[in-house]
């Protein structure tokens, strides 16, 4: 089976080779296929086709939780639904599922509407920034399915690139905190968080039982450029190295951090002002940005002049 694999992969390298051992009759294979292709361990869980709700979710991620430390999560695939239909609206909790293992979606995609889908491929685009950092990496697993919180974290701590993801069997607030090198941190999308001494901090709150939150973590590719708080979510962060340019498009409300190089001062600008003087006296500069709602922040930074 394995040389087969092998040889489907060399005439064309694109394809995924799928082993399944949903069922007793089929677990007739060692680990060894895993060498050229992947295991489709989940096909309907604890439910039926077509349960659109966090119960199927929840045990697709089973295997994950359980084997996640012992077989990298890339080699997992599960049948995922990325839908979103009433009552449940358990889209992105489905969505982060797939997120930390699998990498793959099940289901009829014309049951989702134009915005649905585009909400789906933004998830996965972001997810996808840090993948190359963690693919090879093994994950960290705590809490078991249904706790509170149960928390997946795939990091190169060196690089501060990857992602932590967060589920909740019940309402209410659970931070998290990450070591990593936060110098080369240069921004987290899709949560609000600070940076501190060598730790991510992460203030993630559940509003509902079988609540998620997500958090992707970019590097700054040793720029030494780092948003270092965000009293609200990022949607996007971009840095332009060889333009000394960060392009930062906010997702809510707040106010964020910039720490810059020594020696190095950003562009004056109306809606850029330094912190407070306390913090100033520190050998790296910082700048505070209040942002609004989906805005767009052009920011541009330069050497200091020194007479």
């Amino acid at each position: 089976v394995t040389a087969a694999m092998r040889a489907l992969r060399e005439y064309n390298p694109d394809v995924v080779v799928e082993i399944d051992v949903t069922e007793k009759e089929r677990c007739m294979v060692g680990l060894i296929i895993l060498q050229e292709g992947k295991f489709f361990w989940m096909n309907n869980g604890a439910s039926g086709y077509n349960d659109y709700s966090t119960y199927r979710t929840k045990s697709m991620r089973m295997v994950i939780n359980k084997y996640a430390s012992i077989i990298p999560t890339e080699l997992f695939t599960q049948a995922v639904y990325p839908h979103n239909p009433y009552p449940f609206f358990a889209q992105r909790y489905n969505v982060n599922t797939t997120l930390i293992g699998g990498h793959g979606f099940w289901g009829n995609l014309q049951l989702m509407n134009g915005e649905q889908r585009q909400r789906v491929g933004a998830m996965v685009a972001k997810s996808k920034k840090v993948l190359p950092y963690i693919a090879n990496l093994q994950g960290e697993v705590e809490g078991v399915i249904g706790a509170a919180p149960e928390v997946y974290v795939q990091m190169n701590k060196e690089k501060a690139a990857g992602q932590v993801i967060a589920f909740s069997g019940t309402a209410g607030s659970f931070p998290v905190q990450v070591n990593l090198n936060t110098g080369n941190c240069l921004a987290v999308l899709n949560h609000a968080y600070r940076l501190s001494s060598d730790s991510l901090y992460l203030p993630f709150q559940f509003n509902r039982p079988d609540d998620t939150r997500e958090a992707f973590v970019l590097p700054n590719l040793g720029t030494g450029i780092s948003i270092t708080a965000a009293t609200a979510w990022l949607d996007d962060v971009q840095l332009l190295p060889g333009q000394q340019q960060l392009i930062i498009k906010a997702g809510g409300n707040g106010t964020i951090t910039i720490q810059l190089p020594v020696g190095f001062s950003i562009q004056s600008s109306s809606s850029i002002q330094p912190v407070t003087k306390a913090i100033a006296d520190t050998l790296f500069p910082y700048y505070t940005v209040q942002m609004n709602n989906k805005e767009i922040i052009n920011i541009k930074w330069n050497k200091t002049d020194k007479k």
